[in-house]
């Protein structure tokens, strides 16, 4: 039987409190109802699934706490609050309204929910579009194209879940410090 999101997230979740848990601590609670109808508002749809069982556990994690603690998914994205991810959606789309037509859907598209931020302004997003990208996930690169990565939120968790236990491999390696999980990246060797 194939696990829900939820089911990945609790895993995660426990993971955390027992190996990370300063990364654990800065997890907001569960997003008020308002907050999640007021996202899927912005972008223009009715936010469902595996999205709002998420905000209805956690509500990300704050910009104020956004240090090493903060950005713990893998590459080193931090969990957005739903205000937050309005206002990402909102100035991204704003950006996307200036651009060239063929930016939309290569670059951005207003029917991606933003759920994940990183440093660099890159940001995990949930299409929203309807048709067979519906509830995929990907990956926006401010510059460059964005790329669908997991078929759903409950693979990337369980793609996730995977890398915290050493069962599947990836590129950023998850490593503690100061009870905060980091995603360390590559470590190029030199001739």
């Amino acid at each position: 039987m194939r696990q829900t999101s939820l089911a990945h997230w609790a895993e995660i979740d426990r993971w955390l409190a027992t190996y990370a848990p300063a990364s654990r601590a800065v997890l907001l609670p569960p997003a008020s109802a308002e907050d999640v109808f007021q996202l899927g508002q912005a972008v223009g749809v009715e936010l469902s699934g595996e999205l709002v069982q998420l905000y209805a556990l956690h509500n990300g994690v704050a910009q104020a706490e956004a240090d090493v603690r903060a950005y713990f998914y893998p590459k080193n994205y931090r969990p957005l609050p739903a205000q937050e991810a309005i206002q990402r959606h909102r100035i991204l789309s704003d950006l996307l309204a200036g651009a060239d037509d063929e930016m939309v859907g290569y670059w951005w598209h207003p029917l991606w929910v933003p759920i994940a931020d990183h440093v660099t302004a890159d940001a995990l997003f949930i299409d929203y579009r309807p048709g067979p990208s519906f509830g995929q996930v990907g990956t926006f690169d401010h510059e460059d194209s964005a790329k669908i990565k997991w078929s759903s939120l409950s693979d990337f968790f369980a793609s996730m879940r995977k890398q915290l236990e050493g069962t599947e491999e990836s590129r950023y390696k998850p490593t503690i410090v100061d009870d905060s999980l980091i995603w360390r990246p590559p470590v190029k060797k030199r001739i």
